[in-house]
């Protein structure tokens, strides 16, 4: 069964634990990635930047406990949540401004089994600061592949 029961406990900032498996077969996935085997596999956390409800979809990048080719580092002050439930136990966090992903909702929430968030204590990062996630949104213009293409 799903951490998230629907899509409306999706929000812009939330952190959440994917199996990208379930997101491959959900099918619809989009990430600019320049080569499909480039893309994080197996269960992975997310942020998620923005969300477009026209599309039915969320605009989302991978964290990394490591510093990863065209890393930043998340600012640590901007996590909330329970901090046991954060990635790296209170290590840094980072994401890489080369790969981010157009996820349609219904899959996130279908990918979000393993997620140990609970409704009203969900990890987050930035929550209350929407311009730090419109900047790691932003950040995608930084790569020389701007073009989307279906997860493999």
């Amino acid at each position: 069964m799903p951490s998230l029961s629907d899509i409306s406990e999706i929000f812009e900032g939330l952190v959440v634990h994917l199996d990208t498996g379930v997101l491959r077969q959900h099918g619809g996935c989009l990430s600019n990635v320049s080569t499909p085997e480039r893309a994080v596999q197996g269960p992975h956390y997310f942020l998620v930047l923005e969300i477009d409800h026209t599309s039915g979809s969320a605009l989302a990048v991978p964290l990394f406990s490591n510093k990863t080719a065209g890393g930043e580092k998340l600012d640590d002050g901007q996590k909330s949540g329970p901090p046991n439930n954060w990635i790296g136990h209170g290590q840094a966090s980072w994401f890489s401004k080369f790969q981010h992903w157009k996820i349609p909702l219904a899959a996130l929430v279908a990918a979000s089994a393993d997620d140990d968030g609970m409704p009203g204590n969900r990890r987050g990062y930035a929550t209350t600061a929407p311009a730090l996630l419109a900047d790691i949104a932003a950040s995608r213009a930084q790569n020389s592949n701007q073009t989307f293409r279906p997860v493999a």
